[in-house]
């Protein structure tokens, strides 16, 4: 999801409203998490095939305290998004880091809104060989996916 979707989800509804995140796997972020930082990622790399290549991002981490009482609201997310991110970010990929044994990415891929929660479906983040002709990997083993976008595999 880009940023100003995220940005539009947002403001679609009201800010009172609770946050909730799910992974690809099914399972709920603590309802008590903190957002510890908002980030706009430039990144400059060379990939496999010696490519130089460029991307950019925004990225929000959530941590879980020991504070159960503890929620953020749309209203106060939008806030602190809005202190760091930019309007020019909007069209940036929107991706949310969280620590489980090890610290986790995923991506934004769509919401919904049932009562007055918001409810946020997480994909998962996935490598890929950016210069498959310089490495001679072949196109299908590329294209092979384990798991239907959407599926909680």
């Amino acid at each position: 999801m880009k940023v100003g979707k995220f940005f539009k989800s947002l403001d679609s509804v009201s800010d009172s409203f609770n946050i909730i995140f799910k992974t690809p796997d099914c399972k709920l972020l603590p309802l008590h998490f903190h957002v510890t930082e908002v980030a706009t990622v430039f990144k400059k790399f060379k990939d496999c095939g010696g490519v130089d290549r460029e991307e950019s991002y925004a990225s929000i981490q959530l941590w879980r305290a020991d504070d159960y009482n503890h929620r953020l609201t749309t209203g106060k997310l939008r806030k602190i998004i809005l202190n760091t991110l930019m309007e020019n970010e909007n069209d940036m990929e929107m991706l949310v880091e969280h620590e489980t044994d090890t610290l986790s990415v995923y991506t934004v891929e769509n919401y919904e809104v049932i009562g007055e929660t918001i409810l946020y479906f997480l994909g998962r983040k996935k490598t890929q060989c950016l210069s498959p002709d310089q490495c001679g990997i072949k196109k299908e083993i590329i294209e092979k996916k384990c798991c239907k976008k959407g599926s909680c595999c």
